[in-house]
């Protein structure tokens, strides 16, 4: 389906029901869906509701296998100066996860092709504030950091990484790696380009390197 349905409104009250979401919250809704698909994603002037339905996957589910988590081996395998802080690295080394081995599942809310590469994209409904101001890449990076959104989104970018990587014979992280696009939908609005859109696109170093050490903990390579 395609991002610009001919009837927004009845969209959005079909989602609402489905929900269990009372019907008087329709109308503020449907006022950021409309913003969401037409706010520019990027200086081409990239918005949502542009996206084929053809290039396009939602809730694309990943699974891959894992070891027992080792904070400080993905840390140093993430290294300085990353994340949206630059301080990544630091903060995974912090973390006490519960020691579980299995695998590790997840829904990236949307892929999607554009020139040719593959790029991820997640809702954010945090509140950061009521102004557009508030939603700035500066109060983004701060919301990303406090709440480890830049590790998801490089274990998102991992994912595809590996998805790619099995399926296409000729694929090239440089060519074929897209970015990871974090948009908070409250500081979203085609008059104010920019605001409320993240973007990060690691490096090749990084996601072979967060690869790898995720693979050897899982036993995968040695």
């Amino acid at each position: 389906a395609r991002f610009d349905p001919s009837s927004p409104g009845e969209a959005v009250a079909a989602a609402l029901a489905e929900a269990a979401i009372a019907a008087e919250f329709a109308p503020a809704a449907a006022q950021l869906l409309a913003a969401t698909l037409q706010t520019p994603l990027a200086v081409d002037g990239l918005r949502l509701n542009q996206l084929a339905p053809g290039s396009q996957i939602r809730e694309l589910e990943f699974l891959f296998p894992i070891g027992v988590p080792d904070m400080p081996a993905l840390a140093a395998a993430i290294g300085p100066g990353q994340g949206a802080d630059g301080r990544l690295a630091e903060r995974v080394a912090r973390l006490t996860p519960q020691r579980a081995e299995g695998f590790l599942k997840g829904f990236i809310d949307l892929v999607f092709e554009h020139d040719g590469r593959l790029h991820l994209l997640d809702y954010k409904s945090n509140w950061l504030g009521p102004r557009f101001a508030d939603y700035a890449e500066a109060q983004l990076a701060a919301a990303m950091a406090a709440e480890n959104y830049d590790l998801q989104a490089l274990l998102y970018a991992v994912a595809l990484h590996r998805l790619q990587g099995w399926r296409r014979p000729d694929y090239d992280y440089e060519r074929h790696g897209g970015s990871a696009w974090y948009l908070f939908l409250r500081g979203m609005g085609p008059e104010h380009p920019g605001s409320g859109v993240f973007h990060w696109r690691p490096s090749r170093q990084l996601v072979e390197q967060v690869d790898a050490c995720l693979a050897r903990q899982a036993g995968l390579l040695t």
